[in-house]
């Protein structure tokens, strides 16, 4: 069974400090560095913020696309895995030959040698290209229903008025959160329709 590895990304932050060389010099680099007063994301509307947040493991367990993503990962693993054991087949068909004419002589040893080699390195290149494949595959298709999921939020936080929907989700960064601003149920049924609706327009045009 192949193992999916998804890297990480880490990002670093580097604070640059710029020294001057007498007093005014400080004085017009304390006024540079003063943050730009940002009016738009400061000032809260006289109606207030209105918030709404969604269980976010609730929609992880019942979103439709999240089994689909899963079952053409699995067929993708299957197609992969069925070439890597063709390749390992002909390594094994290879020795067998070999073996067949009573091992390589003396004077074959360098020819037999440098064959191992190069079938350990196709097979080891083999196995590292389907991991990344897969790898690949899995990360634009979960990336293709975060961008969905994110639109269909945008959409329904439009609608509804709210100005934030957040997600809660044990562990997160959020730990309380009051129910009667729960949406979970309303995302959830737009996500689940939206796929429903793709999946008709598919046969439909097939």
């Amino acid at each position: 069974m192949l193992k999916t590895y998804i890297p990480g990304l880490m990002v670093l932050f580097f604070t640059l400090v710029s020294c001057g060389g007498g007093e005014n010099d400080e004085k017009n680099a304390d006024e540079n560095q003063k943050p730009a007063v940002n009016n738009q994301a400061t000032t809260i509307p006289s109606s207030g913020i209105k918030i709404a947040f969604v269980y976010m493991d609730t929609i992880n367990l019942n979103y439709k696309m999240i089994p689909i993503i899963e079952e053409e990962l699995a067929q993708k693993e299957k197609e992969i895995q069925a070439k890597l054991d063709a390749l390992q087949r002909r390594a094994l068909q290879w020795e067998k030959d070999w073996q067949a004419k009573g091992g390589p002589m003396s004077s074959e040893q360098e020819k037999y040698m440098r064959e191992g080699q190069e079938w350990q390195a196709k097979l080891g290149q083999a196995q590292q290209g389907a991991q990344m494949e897969l790898a690949q595959i899995q990360t634009q298709r979960m990336t293709q229903a975060n961008q969905r999921m994110a639109y269909i939020m945008q959409e329904y936080a439009n609608e509804k008025g709210y100005d934030f929907i957040i997600s809660y989700q044990l562990g997160g960064q959020v730990y309380a959160v009051n129910n009667a601003y729960n949406v979970t149920a309303d995302i959830l049924q737009r996500l689940n329709a939206d796929v429903d609706a793709n999946a008709a327009n598919d046969s439909l045009g097939q």
